[in-house]
């Protein structure tokens, strides 16, 4: 039998080499079976104590781990050789869910989006705009859900209109530790200097920059340094160091006073402070009309377009009255006739073929209405050439066949009356005696008892004709003598409380005060009472004369009649019970 060596491992003492050591083996038949079992046993254990590996098989003598198998390794390198695996898809077709495609092929199954822009051609995908890091883009409409963070030295707003819903804007908010940067708000102003609105970080305040000027900005709480004195300066007196002090503008000994009226005018001087230090007047008198030189000759020559002509004239009222006050039993006037406001519910002197216009502002709560009869409420209305009773304004075209004696009355309060005296157009105003002059002197002495009104029976050498109002006619009196052919008698000056008689000329001085006349107890029918504040002391508060009425009625109101104008001549004559005494005259 051919004997075969092989290197094995010797126990303990390393390997079994061809050359020193050299192993037989005999055939198993040789051998008892028990020895050579346990033998071969010892020596496997004892050996095979390293790991087997490719490279402990390659060092075995006569093995190769690449052909293993019988096969070379790169047959197990090959796809093909191996067994169950799953089938490979061509180009273009899908097997068992796969699907093999090229470069060219995938392309094809993209495409761009929303704001994406594919090219299948290259497998290019673009936004319209470079977007790297270091790119500049620009978005129309940008809404950001999270937080914005924009890093850089300038951010740059091109809106309009900015729109911040938080209340609260921090600049500097990257300062930390002591502060020391201004922050504010700056205007751009153009070519002009820019406007700041800033806090300013080393002073410690608020401060506006305008116009180049930067001024500090004083808020509640703030300390601004203390005032040390306070300094008087000219025109001034007063001031101080400490506590309160009062600073007083000096006396200039100007009076205090209003200076200038309608003759004078103020003259004024005023020093370099705004101080009055002197006033006065000057009089003025105007240079009369004919000293004045280049007068125009046209009525549009004073520069006045919208004048009148004849026709149109003819329709402005002759005389127009405006009721300044009324209430308190009393109306007063002003306008044609009453320079100043007139006396309470003075006497109308109106005459037949004129006009008359009453404006009455007040006439809401005090109506005005001409009547017959004085009467309470609207009755006894005298309607012949009167309209608007009982409005803002009344007109009263007198006519020539109206009674000679109306009455203006409130509707509303009886008191509230005046006499209204018509007159002929021949006859002037009868004057404070109460005689009646004639007006047109081309009248002949012949013709006068040709009037309706007047009776000369009785007449007298030196007589004068006076208004009768008992008889409703002019008749023969003496001169200065009242009416009725009966004369006047005037008193001694009165100076306290006096009871009339029939006819007295009641000549008072109020001089030390206001006082009473009252009228006879008894009247009859035409009885007169004159009344004259002699001194012109009536229109003084406290001074004025009282009608005491004396148990009549004056002017159909059971009250006194009160004279408070200066110079103020009141006639009076008994009518009836109902309308008492009616003044003839003021």
């Amino acid at each position: 039998m051919p004997i075969r060596t092989i290197d094995l491992q010797r126990a303990g003492t390393g390997h079994f080499n061809d050359s020193a050591d050299t192993l037989q083996l005999i055939d198993a038949n040789a051998l008892d079976s028990a020895r050579a079992t346990a033998h071969v046993s010892t020596i496997v254990s004892s050996t095979v104590s390293s790991t087997v590996d490719a490279a402990y098989i390659n060092a075995l003598s006569g093995v190769d781990g690449d052909t293993l198998g019988g096969q070379a390794g790169s047959h197990y390198l090959d796809y093909t050789n191996f067994t169950n695996t799953p089938s490979i898809p061509s180009l273009g077709n899908s097997t068992a869910g796969l699907s093999f495609v090229d470069s060219s092929e995938a392309r094809k199954l993209l495409s761009g989006g929303t704001g994406v822009t594919y090219t299948s051609g290259t497998g290019a995908i673009e936004i319209g705009q470079a977007v790297g890091t270091s790119s500049n883009v620009t978005f129309n409409d940008v809404i950001v859900s999270g937080n914005l963070t924009v890093s850089g030295t300038t951010t740059s707003i091109n809106t309009t209109n900015l729109t911040v819903n938080d209340n609260i804007i921090i600049l500097n908010n990257d300062a930390t530790g002591t502060p020391s940067q201004n922050a504010g708000i700056e205007v751009e102003r153009g070519d002009q200097t820019n406007a700041v609105l800033q806090w300013n970080e080393t002073s410690d305040y608020w401060e506006i920059s305008s116009g180049g000027t930067t001024g500090r900005i004083i808020t509640t709480g703030d300390t601004v340094g203390d005032i040390t004195e306070v300094v008087a300066g000219t025109g001034l007196s007063g001031g101080g160091t400490s506590g309160s002090v009062t600073v007083n503008m000096a006396n200039t000994a100007v009076t205090a006073a209003s200076y200038g009226s309608g003759t004078a005018i103020p003259v004024i001087t005023v020093d370099a402070q705004g101080r009055l230090t002197a006033a006065s007047t000057s009089s003025v008198t105007p240079p009369a009309f004919s000293a004045v030189t280049s007068k125009p000759t046209t009525i549009s020559g004073y520069g006045i377009t919208d004048h009148l002509d004849s026709s149109r004239a003819m329709h402005i009222p002759e005389t127009e009255f405006s009721v300044t006050t009324a209430g308190g039993g009393v109306y007063k006037f002003t306008g044609d006739g009453f320079p100043v406001e007139s006396g309470n519910n003075p006497t109308f002197y109106v005459t037949r073929g004129k006009k008359y216009v009453i404006n009455n502002s007040s006439h809401s709560s005090h109506p005005m209405y001409i009547k017959t009869t004085p009467s309470s409420g609207t009755g006894n209305q005298y309607t012949s050439g009167v309209s608007g009773q009982g409005t803002v304004k009344i007109t009263i075209d007198v006519p020539f066949d109206a009674p000679k004696l109306l009455y203006y009355q409130c509707s509303l309060h009886a008191s509230m009356l005046g006499t209204i005296v018509v007159l002929n157009d021949q006859f002037g105003q009868p004057d404070s005696a109460g005689v009646n002059t004639l007006a047109d002197a081309r009248i002949a002495a012949s013709s006068i008892n040709a009037l309706s009104d007047v009776n000369t029976s009785g007449v007298a050498d030196t007589n004068v004709l006076a208004w009768s109002a008992g008889n409703n006619r002019f008749e023969p009196a003496a001169a200065g003598g009242g009416g009725g052919g009966s004369g006047i008698n005037w008193t001694a000056i009165k100076t306290t409380t006096y009871t009339a008689t029939t006819l007295d000329g009641v000549l008072c001085n109020t001089t030390g005060g206001g006082f009473t006349v009252n009228l006879p107890s008894s009247p009859s029918l035409g009885d007169m009472v004159r009344v004259i504040d002699v001194y012109g002391t009536t229109g003084t508060g406290g001074k004025e004369i009282t009608i005491g009425r004396n148990g009549s009625n004056i002017e159909a109101a059971a009250s006194d009649l009160t004279i408070n104008v200066n110079r103020a001549a009141l006639g009076l004559v008994y009518t009836d019970a109902t309308n008492g005494w009616v003044r003839i005259e003021v």
